[in-house]
């Protein structure tokens, strides 16, 4: 029995796809993708071969094959071969072995177990048709000789074997395999086991082997700009449909006009092949927002940049993003409405602080200056006749009732350019021009209703020593509040503060009432301002506030 060495020199050839124009390459997008990494090989396998039974022995064998993985099922290996071989025949009568020729062709399939990027195992299945031939040989029909002439005989083989491969660079693997070949009228099955080199170059990955899918978006509140940053207001999932690792990868998104540079997305810097990561967006928005008065959509690009076996590569998706206009709050979180005291509004500035230079200086000993600038801010108020006026379309009451409707809330210059508004925008506006005179508020809510509160910068105990009585206080976040109903700026500012301990008290004893500390709140929503001029105000009449 001859035995020899088997051989198998593999040739990755590229397979070139022609580029199809625009408009016919979405339509036959997915059908190409089948071919996730078409390899060609040509094998030169010469050796071991060793018949199970009949009188012939192995030879050299010529193939030329291929395989291919479908996207969606990476593991399944789909085989094809073209090969031709030599097969020893003994003669008998003393005459030399005779040589033919096999040509086969050959499809199969196999499973791939173990790492597709390092050492995997396929065990395969195959079949297909052959043709033995020889121009001029003794015809031999049961071991006896009947003359000489051309013979071809033709009929189906079957093979099953495991091949193995080792991936030691992204260009270069160490390979093995053993496989059994069974031929029909030959009567011949060949045990063959051999050893290789393959080489592979850079085939046929999907044009974009990093996807973007499940794209998702909230809509936008411009009021929230600088807190976006800090909250995740959208998502997506990259994901590597390719077979190799993608480095150095990088996300990034960017809307053209709300965005000084793209907004980079934490991202892990490797995605192996298959592995997919959920990305949030918090997006740095510029102060321009702030300019939409109107519901607005507007384009965005999710770029994901990386590079695969150093080429460097991009994905993008272009999305629809979704804004409310500057005024919409929804109260979801009553802390928001932080975002619209505006106390540096140069126009809230110049009200207050020209509110408390005419009333002038006073002092006390039973009040202090928070208390005493308080009832004057609260008569300025009343004197430059700003209304409580529900509003019709987007009433509080309702509103702040179900947190996921969208409210309209005045930022505080408007109020005092409009002279009118509703519970939220009153209190918004009282607690602003407290805040810029340097007296500290807090918004309280109640179901259905938001008012304000005063810091009086004084203990428990102080206030038991100041105050008659502390029932209309309000004892919280380590200091004294005084609860104030600015809606009432018709009346006094004991009254007002009266029904506003009045309800802190009911709402208080059922769990239901929540003080919000202006500058508590602030640290989660930083206050922002509408640009505009100075607006001009019609001066207090000194004697209101002497």
């Amino acid at each position: 029995m001859k035995r020899a060495v088997l051989l198998h020199v593999r040739i990755l050839m590229l397979i070139l796809v022609v580029p199809i124009a625009a408009e016919e390459q979405e339509s036959f997008q997915d059908a190409a993708d089948i071919f996730r990494t078409p390899v060609v090989s040509l094998s030169l396998d010469g050796g071991y071969s060793q018949p199970l039974y009949a009188e012939l022995e192995g030879g050299p064998d010529l193939c030329l094959g291929g395989h291919f993985r479908l996207p969606s099922l990476p593991r399944f290996v789909g085989r094809a071969e073209l090969g031709y071989g030599l097969l020893s025949v003994p003669m008998a009568v003393e005459m030399p072995p005779v040589r033919i020729g096999v040509a086969r062709v050959s499809a199969g399939a196999g499973i791939t177990f173990g790492s597709l990027t390092r050492l995997a195992f396929t065990p395969f299945l195959g079949g297909g048709v052959y043709m033995a031939m020889s121009p001029a040989m003794p015809r031999l029909f049961g071991g006896y000789l009947s003359g000489t002439g051309p013979i071809v005989q033709s009929n189906y083989l079957l093979e099953a074997g495991l091949a193995s491969q080792y991936r030691f660079s992204s260009h270069w693997a160490a390979a093995a395999d053993l496989r059994v070949r069974f031929l029909r009228a030959l009567a011949s099955v060949n045990l063959s086991a051999g050893i290789g080199i393959h080489w592979a170059p850079v085939l046929a990955q999907p044009a974009e082997p990093l996807q973007i899918h499940n794209p998702s978006f909230l809509r936008l509140f411009p009021s929230l700009f600088r807190a976006y940053p800090r909250i995740p207001v959208g998502s997506f999932e990259i994901v590597n449909t390719g077979e190799r690792i993608a480095e150095n990868v990088k996300v990034t998104f960017f809307i053209d006009r709300f965005m000084q540079e793209p907004q980079v997305c934490s991202a892990p810097s490797l995605l192996a092949a298959g592995e997919r990561y959920a990305v949030d967006v918090r997006p740095l928005l510029s102060p321009d927002v702030l300019g939409i008065t109107e519901g607005l959509e507007v384009q965005a690009i999710l770029s994901v940049d990386y590079t695969i076996r150093g080429k460097e590569m991009r994905t993008e998706q272009v999305v629809t993003v979704s804004f409310h206009d500057r005024n919409a709050i929804q109260w979801d979180d009553d802390e928001k409405a932080a975002v619209f005291v505006t106390a540096r509004d140069h126009t809230v500035l110049a009200f207050a602080r020209n509110a408390v230079a005419i009333a002038g200086p006073r002092t006390s000993p039973m009040i202090n200056r928070d208390l005493t600038e308080a009832i004057i801010l609260f008569s300025a108020l009343s004197e430059y006749n700003i209304t409580y006026m529900p509003d019709p379309t987007t009433p509080y009451s309702e509103f702040s009732e179900d947190p996921e409707t969208v409210d309209f809330l005045q930022f505080p210059r408007q109020t005092l350019s409009y002279r009118a508004g509703d519970c939220d925008d009153i209190s918004v506006l009282y607690a602003a021009v407290l805040e810029s005179v340097g007296v500290s508020a807090a918004l309280i809510t109640v179901p259905g209703h938001i008012y304000t509160a005063v810091d009086l910068q004084v203990s428990r105990d102080d206030a038991h020593r100041v105050f008659s009585s502390i029932d209309d206080l309000i004892f919280a976040e380590g200091t004294t509040w005084l609860p104030l109903e600015v809606t009432l700026l018709r009346d006094t500012f004991e009254y007002a503060w009266h029904v506003g301990a009045q309800q802190w008290r009911e709402h208080a004893s059922a769990g239901d009432a929540r003080l919000y500390p202006i500058h508590v709140a602030w640290k989660k929503y930083e206050p922002i301002g509408i640009s505009g001029d100075l607006i001009e105000l019609p001066p207090l009449p000194d004697e209101s506030l002497a």
